[in-house]
């Protein structure tokens, strides 16, 4: 058998035997009602939830973070995006339900979630990350520099939608 044949069914072996140990730990985790997914909900997102609202000035600073550093920061974030704060949003949506209103819900002694999903949707996440469409509002109102109006130009019809990740990838490498 050539040397490359060998070394390629040699480099299957590590696979198999990881994918194989995991498929047992995953059908022991089924038998007992249970899964990886649920395990690690468990023992990071519950924790972190307990922290209140840190958690998502965490996420609002993590986020810009991120794209500092060319890594797409809601992407990375999504876990605690989808894990916390959208399971925040459904319980200030099952307050509004039993209350009828904020300030009722608020009268009883209840607490919202400030930092639930529609929150960053709706102030942080607003034209892209970080508000990056009134970064481009202001820079169409006060930048002089002709390839600062050029990027500005192209990216406002993306970031009227939400899509900014060449956007702010270009502003961070000019």
């Amino acid at each position: 058998m050539p040397g490359s044949v060998s070394r390629s069914f040699s480099a299957l072996i590590p696979g198999f035997l990881i994918l194989s140990i995991f498929g047992i730990i995953s059908w022991a985790l089924a038998s007992y009602g249970s899964n990886f997914h649920q395990i690690i909900m468990d023992s990071i997102s519950t924790p972190l939830a307990a922290m209140g609202s840190v958690v998502g000035w965490a996420y609002v600073i993590f986020n810009s973070l991120l794209w500092f550093f060319g890594v797409h920061g809601s992407l990375a974030l999504t876990a605690l995006d989808n894990g916390i704060m959208t399971p925040w949003a459904l319980e200030n949506i099952a307050l509004y339900n039993q209350y009828g209103s904020v300030d009722a819900a608020i009268e009883a002694g209840k607490q919202f979630h400030f930092w639930a999903k529609p929150m960053l949707d709706s102030y942080i996440l607003l034209g892209g990350s970080g508000a990056t469409l009134g970064l481009i509002i202001a820079i169409f109102i006060a930048s002089r520099r002709a390839d600062h109006r050029q990027v500005a130009k192209l990216a406002l019809r993306q970031a009227s939608s939400r899509l900014t990740n060449r956007f702010c990838l270009v502003c961070r490498s000019s």
